[in-house]
Protein backbone atom coordinates (compact mmCIF):
# COMPACT_ATOMS: atom_id res chain seq x y z
CA UNK A 1 0.00 0.00 0.00
CA UNK A 2 1.48 3.25 -0.87
CA UNK A 3 2.19 6.31 1.48
CA UNK A 4 0.00 9.04 1.81
CA UNK A 5 0.74 11.67 -0.62
CA UNK A 6 -2.14 14.41 -1.04
CA UNK A 7 -5.67 14.15 -0.47
CA UNK A 8 -7.83 16.89 0.22
CA UNK A 9 -10.94 16.67 2.52
CA UNK A 10 -14.25 17.80 0.78
CA UNK A 11 -15.84 20.87 1.74
CA UNK A 12 -18.20 20.57 5.73
CA UNK A 13 -21.11 22.05 4.65
CA UNK A 14 -22.93 19.41 3.94
CA UNK A 15 -20.86 16.81 5.71
CA UNK A 16 -24.19 15.87 7.90
CA UNK A 17 -25.88 14.37 4.52
CA UNK A 18 -22.99 11.89 4.34
CA UNK A 19 -23.38 8.63 6.18
CA UNK A 20 -23.00 4.97 5.86
CA UNK A 21 -25.60 2.37 6.92
CA UNK A 22 -24.05 -0.35 8.32
CA UNK A 23 -26.49 -3.37 7.83
CA UNK A 24 -27.15 -6.39 10.47
CA UNK A 25 -25.55 -8.89 8.69
CA UNK A 26 -22.40 -6.86 8.19
CA UNK A 27 -22.25 -5.97 11.80
CA UNK A 28 -22.47 -9.20 12.81
CA UNK A 29 -19.72 -10.33 11.17
CA UNK A 30 -17.28 -7.33 11.82
CA UNK A 31 -18.38 -8.01 15.49
CA UNK A 32 -17.21 -11.80 15.10
CA UNK A 33 -14.30 -11.17 13.55
CA UNK A 34 -13.17 -8.66 16.40
CA UNK A 35 -14.06 -11.13 18.95
CA UNK A 36 -12.03 -13.91 17.25
CA UNK A 37 -9.09 -11.85 16.11
CA UNK A 38 -8.30 -9.58 19.22
CA UNK A 39 -4.70 -9.01 18.23
CA UNK A 40 -4.22 -9.33 14.71
CA UNK A 41 -5.80 -7.20 11.86
CA UNK A 42 -7.50 -8.60 9.33
CA UNK A 43 -9.25 -7.22 5.77
CA UNK A 44 -11.94 -8.26 3.20
CA UNK A 45 -13.85 -6.30 0.23
CA UNK A 46 -16.77 -4.18 1.90
CA UNK A 47 -19.79 -4.93 -0.83
CA UNK A 48 -22.35 -1.57 -0.67
CA UNK A 49 -25.10 0.30 -2.73
CA UNK A 50 -25.09 4.02 -2.88
CA UNK A 51 -28.04 6.72 -2.91
CA UNK A 52 -27.98 10.66 -3.82
CA UNK A 53 -25.43 12.21 -5.20
CA UNK A 54 -22.29 14.88 -4.31
CA UNK A 55 -24.58 18.11 -4.33
CA UNK A 56 -26.95 16.84 -1.62
CA UNK A 57 -25.88 14.13 0.71
CA UNK A 58 -24.44 10.76 -0.17
CA UNK A 59 -25.81 7.17 1.41
CA UNK A 60 -23.86 4.21 1.32
CA UNK A 61 -25.77 1.30 2.44
CA UNK A 62 -23.11 -1.30 3.07
CA UNK A 63 -25.02 -4.98 2.97
CA UNK A 64 -21.99 -7.23 3.36
CA UNK A 65 -18.41 -7.88 3.61
CA UNK A 66 -16.09 -11.14 2.10
CA UNK A 67 -12.70 -11.63 5.19
CA UNK A 68 -9.80 -11.71 3.26
CA UNK A 69 -6.86 -11.48 5.41
CA UNK A 70 -5.68 -11.49 8.96
CA UNK A 71 -2.52 -9.98 9.23
CA UNK A 72 -0.10 -8.68 11.96
CA UNK A 73 -1.10 -6.53 15.43
CA UNK A 74 -0.25 -3.32 12.81
CA UNK A 75 -0.54 -4.43 9.54
CA UNK A 76 -3.23 -6.36 6.94
CA UNK A 77 -3.40 -6.44 2.87
CA UNK A 78 -4.92 -8.23 -0.06
CA UNK A 79 -5.39 -7.94 -3.48
CA UNK A 80 -8.81 -6.39 -4.32
CA UNK A 81 -8.79 -7.82 -7.73
CA UNK A 82 -8.53 -11.42 -6.26
CA UNK A 83 -10.81 -14.24 -8.30
CA UNK A 84 -11.85 -15.59 -5.11
CA UNK A 85 -13.75 -12.19 -4.71
CA UNK A 86 -15.36 -12.69 -7.94
CA UNK A 87 -16.71 -15.66 -6.95
CA UNK A 88 -18.32 -14.69 -4.26
CA UNK A 89 -20.22 -11.51 -5.91
CA UNK A 90 -21.97 -14.33 -8.21
CA UNK A 91 -23.03 -16.94 -5.74
CA UNK A 92 -24.05 -14.43 -2.99
CA UNK A 93 -25.89 -11.72 -5.40
CA UNK A 94 -23.45 -9.07 -4.74
CA UNK A 95 -22.84 -8.13 -8.84
CA UNK A 96 -25.07 -4.45 -8.86
CA UNK A 97 -23.09 -3.86 -6.05
CA UNK A 98 -19.90 -1.71 -5.01
CA UNK A 99 -16.63 -2.84 -3.79
CA UNK A 100 -14.62 -1.04 -0.99
CA UNK A 101 -12.71 -1.43 1.52
CA UNK A 102 -13.16 -2.74 5.41
CA UNK A 103 -10.40 -3.25 8.22
CA UNK A 104 -10.08 -3.53 11.81
CA UNK A 105 -7.27 -2.06 13.82
CA UNK A 106 -7.89 -4.54 16.66
CA UNK A 107 -7.21 -2.84 20.30
CA UNK A 108 -6.21 0.31 18.82
CA UNK A 109 -8.83 2.78 18.16
CA UNK A 110 -10.26 2.80 14.72
CA UNK A 111 -8.62 6.08 12.67
CA UNK A 112 -7.23 6.67 9.08
CA UNK A 113 -3.32 6.59 9.59
CA UNK A 114 -1.17 7.64 7.07
CA UNK A 115 -1.14 3.98 5.27
CA UNK A 116 -4.90 4.08 5.06
CA UNK A 117 -4.98 7.68 3.78
CA UNK A 118 -2.24 6.12 1.26
CA UNK A 119 -4.70 3.32 0.28
CA UNK A 120 -7.34 5.90 0.15
CA UNK A 121 -5.28 7.64 -2.63
CA UNK A 122 -4.34 4.87 -4.44
CA UNK A 123 -7.30 3.15 -4.94
CA UNK A 124 -9.01 6.75 -5.56
CA UNK A 125 -7.12 7.24 -8.72
CA UNK A 126 -8.30 3.90 -9.81
CA UNK A 127 -12.36 4.38 -9.13
CA UNK A 128 -14.50 7.13 -9.72
CA UNK A 129 -15.01 6.58 -5.86
CA UNK A 130 -13.85 4.60 -3.61
CA UNK A 131 -15.08 3.54 0.23
CA UNK A 132 -12.87 2.67 3.30
CA UNK A 133 -14.24 1.43 6.47
CA UNK A 134 -12.24 1.00 10.15
CA UNK A 135 -13.15 -0.82 12.86
CA UNK A 136 -12.17 -1.57 16.36
CA UNK A 137 -12.70 -3.37 19.31
CA UNK A 138 -11.99 -0.08 21.18
CA UNK A 139 -14.42 1.86 19.81
CA UNK A 140 -16.42 3.81 16.81
CA UNK A 141 -16.10 3.21 13.53
CA UNK A 142 -14.29 5.87 11.10
CA UNK A 143 -15.63 5.86 7.70
CA UNK A 144 -14.65 7.73 4.57
CA UNK A 145 -15.85 8.25 0.68
CA UNK A 146 -13.62 9.48 -1.84
CA UNK A 147 -14.22 11.17 -5.30
CA UNK A 148 -12.26 12.11 -8.13
CA UNK A 149 -12.92 15.22 -9.70
CA UNK A 150 -11.83 16.36 -12.83
CA UNK A 151 -10.42 20.09 -14.07
CA UNK A 152 -10.88 21.08 -17.67
CA UNK A 153 -10.01 24.40 -18.90
CA UNK A 154 -8.19 26.01 -21.30
CA UNK A 155 -4.94 28.49 -20.78
CA UNK A 156 -5.31 31.50 -22.64
CA UNK A 157 -1.76 33.80 -23.05
CA UNK A 158 -2.09 37.48 -24.63
CA UNK A 159 0.89 38.95 -25.29
CA UNK A 160 1.79 42.35 -26.58
CA UNK A 161 4.37 44.19 -28.32
CA UNK A 162 6.10 45.92 -31.22
CA UNK A 163 7.13 45.07 -34.77
CA UNK A 164 10.10 46.72 -35.20
CA UNK A 165 11.32 47.48 -39.40
CA UNK A 166 14.12 49.23 -40.76
CA UNK A 167 13.68 50.47 -44.02
CA UNK A 168 16.27 49.06 -46.43
CA UNK A 169 20.06 50.35 -45.35
CA UNK A 170 18.95 53.27 -43.75
CA UNK A 171 18.68 53.89 -40.16
CA UNK A 172 15.05 54.29 -40.34
CA UNK A 173 13.05 52.09 -38.35
CA UNK A 174 8.89 51.90 -38.16
CA UNK A 175 7.50 50.73 -35.37
CA UNK A 176 3.90 48.95 -35.00
CA UNK A 177 2.14 48.08 -32.02
CA UNK A 178 0.58 44.30 -31.81
CA UNK A 179 -0.42 41.48 -29.79
CA UNK A 180 -0.66 38.07 -30.20
CA UNK A 181 -2.40 35.38 -28.72
CA UNK A 182 -2.37 31.56 -27.68
CA UNK A 183 -3.80 29.10 -25.38
CA UNK A 184 -3.20 25.49 -24.02
CA UNK A 185 -5.63 22.88 -22.74
CA UNK A 186 -5.24 22.19 -19.41
CA UNK A 187 -6.80 18.95 -17.26
CA UNK A 188 -6.12 18.17 -13.92
CA UNK A 189 -7.21 14.80 -11.27
CA UNK A 190 -7.76 15.64 -8.28
CA UNK A 191 -8.65 13.20 -5.22
CA UNK A 192 -10.87 14.44 -2.62
CA UNK A 193 -12.78 12.92 0.43
CA UNK A 194 -15.58 12.79 3.18
CA UNK A 195 -15.82 11.17 6.24
CA UNK A 196 -19.14 9.38 6.75
CA UNK A 197 -21.57 9.71 9.52
CA UNK A 198 -22.05 5.80 10.72
CA UNK A 199 -25.31 4.70 11.39
CA UNK A 200 -25.57 1.25 13.57
CA UNK A 201 -28.00 -1.60 13.25
CA UNK A 202 -29.10 -4.09 16.00
CA UNK A 203 -26.53 -7.11 16.15
CA UNK A 204 -27.81 -10.64 14.96
CA UNK A 205 -25.58 -13.80 14.70
CA UNK A 206 -24.82 -16.00 11.48
CA UNK A 207 -22.75 -19.44 12.42
CA UNK A 208 -21.34 -19.04 8.38
CA UNK A 209 -18.90 -16.37 9.83
CA UNK A 210 -17.23 -17.80 12.21
CA UNK A 211 -16.40 -20.63 9.33
CA UNK A 212 -15.01 -17.76 7.05
CA UNK A 213 -12.56 -17.24 9.80
CA UNK A 214 -11.72 -20.41 10.61
CA UNK A 215 -10.97 -20.36 6.94
CA UNK A 216 -8.44 -17.12 6.48
CA UNK A 217 -7.08 -18.04 9.97
CA UNK A 218 -5.60 -21.47 8.28
CA UNK A 219 -4.76 -19.99 5.24
CA UNK A 220 -3.13 -16.86 6.81
CA UNK A 221 -1.41 -19.12 9.07
CA UNK A 222 -0.12 -21.63 6.92
CA UNK A 223 1.22 -18.61 4.57
CA UNK A 224 3.01 -17.03 7.48
CA UNK A 225 4.87 -20.50 8.24
CA UNK A 226 5.73 -20.87 4.65
CA UNK A 227 7.23 -17.52 4.97
CA UNK A 228 9.16 -17.89 7.93
CA UNK A 229 11.46 -20.25 6.66
CA UNK A 230 14.78 -19.23 7.59
CA UNK A 231 17.65 -18.27 4.74
CA UNK A 232 20.80 -17.86 5.02
CA UNK A 233 20.67 -16.76 8.94
CA UNK A 234 21.61 -18.96 12.15
CA UNK A 235 18.78 -18.58 14.58
CA UNK A 236 20.27 -20.20 18.19
CA UNK A 237 21.14 -23.31 16.25
CA UNK A 238 18.01 -23.23 14.24
CA UNK A 239 20.09 -24.20 10.95
CA UNK A 240 19.15 -22.80 7.17
CA UNK A 241 16.12 -25.17 5.87
CA UNK A 242 14.06 -25.53 9.05
CA UNK A 243 11.13 -23.99 10.33
CA UNK A 244 9.60 -22.77 13.28
CA UNK A 245 6.77 -25.38 14.71
CA UNK A 246 3.76 -25.87 12.70
CA UNK A 247 0.21 -24.20 12.46
CA UNK A 248 -1.66 -25.31 15.97
CA UNK A 249 -4.10 -28.42 15.00
CA UNK A 250 -6.40 -27.00 17.66
CA UNK A 251 -9.54 -25.59 16.25
CA UNK A 252 -9.34 -21.68 15.44
CA UNK A 253 -11.28 -20.85 18.04
CA UNK A 254 -9.72 -22.41 20.80
CA UNK A 255 -6.49 -20.92 19.46
CA UNK A 256 -7.29 -17.63 18.45
CA UNK A 257 -10.03 -16.37 21.17
CA UNK A 258 -7.57 -15.87 24.13
CA UNK A 259 -10.70 -14.68 26.20
CA UNK A 260 -11.49 -18.57 25.98
CA UNK A 261 -8.90 -19.93 28.03
CA UNK A 262 -7.67 -23.61 28.16
CA UNK A 263 -7.37 -25.55 31.98
CA UNK A 264 -4.23 -23.48 33.37
CA UNK A 265 -1.37 -26.10 33.84
CA UNK A 266 -1.50 -27.26 37.73
CA UNK A 267 1.02 -29.45 39.38
CA UNK A 268 0.82 -33.05 38.72
CA UNK A 269 -0.41 -34.74 42.19
CA UNK A 270 1.56 -38.04 41.09
CA UNK A 271 4.98 -36.57 41.79
CA UNK A 272 6.72 -37.32 45.21
CA UNK A 273 8.15 -34.25 46.38
CA UNK A 274 11.34 -34.31 48.26
CA UNK A 275 12.76 -31.98 50.62
CA UNK A 276 11.40 -28.27 50.66
CA UNK A 277 9.92 -27.31 48.08
CA UNK A 278 9.61 -23.32 49.22
CA UNK A 279 12.15 -21.32 51.19
CA UNK A 280 10.43 -18.14 52.84
CA UNK A 281 7.82 -17.50 50.26
CA UNK A 282 10.45 -18.01 47.43
CA UNK A 283 10.51 -20.61 44.67
CA UNK A 284 13.38 -23.04 44.80
CA UNK A 285 14.72 -23.84 41.24
CA UNK A 286 15.88 -27.16 40.26
CA UNK A 287 18.96 -27.01 38.51
CA UNK A 288 17.90 -27.58 34.69
CA UNK A 289 21.92 -26.52 33.55
CA UNK A 290 22.46 -30.28 34.64
CA UNK A 291 19.53 -31.44 32.44
CA UNK A 292 19.71 -32.35 28.96
CA UNK A 293 17.60 -29.60 27.43
CA UNK A 294 17.80 -28.82 23.82
CA UNK A 295 18.86 -25.68 24.22
CA UNK A 296 18.04 -24.24 20.43
CA UNK A 297 15.30 -25.50 20.76
CA UNK A 298 13.73 -23.94 23.79
CA UNK A 299 15.88 -20.38 22.80
CA UNK A 300 13.66 -20.96 19.69
CA UNK A 301 10.43 -21.26 22.03
CA UNK A 302 11.63 -18.54 24.07
CA UNK A 303 11.42 -16.20 21.66
CA UNK A 304 8.31 -17.10 20.10
CA UNK A 305 6.66 -16.67 23.66
CA UNK A 306 8.30 -13.13 24.56
CA UNK A 307 7.37 -11.64 20.90
CA UNK A 308 3.96 -13.18 21.10
CA UNK A 309 3.49 -14.37 17.69
CA UNK A 310 3.87 -17.71 16.32
CA UNK A 311 4.87 -16.60 13.32
CA UNK A 312 6.82 -13.53 12.71
CA UNK A 313 9.90 -14.97 15.26
CA UNK A 314 12.36 -12.43 14.80
CA UNK A 315 16.41 -13.22 15.21
CA UNK A 316 16.93 -9.70 16.56
CA UNK A 317 14.47 -8.88 19.62
CA UNK A 318 15.07 -7.04 23.02
CA UNK A 319 12.94 -6.25 25.39
CA UNK A 320 12.66 -3.06 24.89
CA UNK A 321 10.79 -3.98 21.57
CA UNK A 322 8.99 -6.33 23.32
CA UNK A 323 7.63 -3.77 26.00
CA UNK A 324 6.89 -1.56 22.96
CA UNK A 325 4.62 -4.12 21.26
CA UNK A 326 2.97 -5.14 24.35
CA UNK A 327 2.34 -0.94 24.94
CA UNK A 328 0.55 -0.69 21.60
CA UNK A 329 -1.24 -4.16 22.21
CA UNK A 330 -2.81 -3.46 25.60
CA UNK A 331 -5.08 -1.11 27.12
CA UNK A 332 -3.55 -1.73 30.56
CA UNK A 333 -1.70 -4.26 32.71
CA UNK A 334 -5.29 -6.24 33.66
CA UNK A 335 -5.67 -6.47 29.81
CA UNK A 336 -1.79 -8.28 29.54
CA UNK A 337 -2.32 -10.31 31.60
CA UNK A 338 -5.57 -12.06 30.83
CA UNK A 339 -3.84 -12.12 27.34
CA UNK A 340 -0.70 -13.96 28.77
CA UNK A 341 -2.09 -16.30 30.93
CA UNK A 342 -3.53 -17.77 28.36
CA UNK A 343 -0.52 -17.38 26.16
CA UNK A 344 2.08 -18.94 28.74
CA UNK A 345 -0.72 -21.95 29.08
CA UNK A 346 -0.94 -22.09 25.22
CA UNK A 347 3.15 -22.01 24.62
CA UNK A 348 3.77 -24.39 27.62
CA UNK A 349 1.57 -27.02 25.64
CA UNK A 350 3.36 -26.75 22.47
CA UNK A 351 6.62 -27.45 23.67
CA UNK A 352 8.01 -30.65 22.51
CA UNK A 353 9.96 -31.88 25.81
CA UNK A 354 12.99 -33.31 25.02
CA UNK A 355 15.19 -33.58 28.39
CA UNK A 356 15.90 -35.17 31.16
CA UNK A 357 13.37 -35.02 33.53
CA UNK A 358 13.71 -34.71 37.23
CA UNK A 359 12.13 -37.18 39.92
CA UNK A 360 11.13 -34.20 41.87
CA UNK A 361 9.22 -32.06 38.85
CA UNK A 362 7.34 -32.83 35.70
CA UNK A 363 8.33 -31.42 32.65
CA UNK A 364 5.87 -28.65 32.78
CA UNK A 365 6.97 -27.70 35.15
CA UNK A 366 10.59 -27.83 34.39
CA UNK A 367 9.77 -26.46 31.46
CA UNK A 368 8.01 -23.25 33.82
CA UNK A 369 10.78 -23.18 35.74
CA UNK A 370 13.56 -22.14 32.98
CA UNK A 371 11.49 -20.02 31.23
CA UNK A 372 11.06 -18.06 34.85
CA UNK A 373 14.79 -17.91 35.04
CA UNK A 374 15.17 -16.39 31.33
CA UNK A 375 12.72 -13.87 31.84
CA UNK A 376 14.57 -13.19 35.84
CA UNK A 377 17.92 -12.90 33.46
CA UNK A 378 17.02 -10.30 31.27
CA UNK A 379 17.75 -7.05 31.19
CA UNK A 380 14.58 -5.35 33.30
CA UNK A 381 11.09 -4.15 31.19
CA UNK A 382 7.70 -3.16 31.98
CA UNK A 383 5.74 -6.45 31.92
CA UNK A 384 8.72 -8.88 33.53
CA UNK A 385 7.11 -8.79 36.99
CA UNK A 386 3.52 -8.91 35.68
CA UNK A 387 4.81 -12.58 33.61
CA UNK A 388 6.78 -13.48 36.63
CA UNK A 389 4.31 -13.66 38.83
CA UNK A 390 1.83 -15.75 36.83
CA UNK A 391 4.69 -17.97 35.89
CA UNK A 392 5.24 -18.70 40.05
CA UNK A 393 1.29 -18.99 40.37
CA UNK A 394 1.57 -22.05 38.24
CA UNK A 395 4.33 -23.42 40.47
CA UNK A 396 2.98 -23.01 43.50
Amino acid sequence: MEKSQTIAEISTTCKENFKIVISPELEHKIRTYCALSPQREWSGVLFYKFEGNFTNGVTILANDFYLMDQGTHVHTEFDLNDTEVARYMVFNNLTDHCMGLLHSHCSFNAFFSGEDNGTLLQYGKEMNNFVSLVVSNAGPYVARLTRKTTFKGEQKTIIEGVHETILFNTDTRESVRSSKQSSKHIEESTIQYIDLNIVMPEHTFDNDVIERFGEINTKCSQEKVSKSKIGSWDFNGYKKGTTFPEVPSKPFYQDWNWKSKPEVYKRSEEVVKQGKLFEDDDLEFPNTTLMAWEEHGFKVWFATLMQGNLFRVSQYWSVKDIESSYDKAFNDIEDFREWFNWWIDYMVGRYDLKWVTDENFVPDELLLYKTLESIQNLASFKYADEMCTIIEERLM
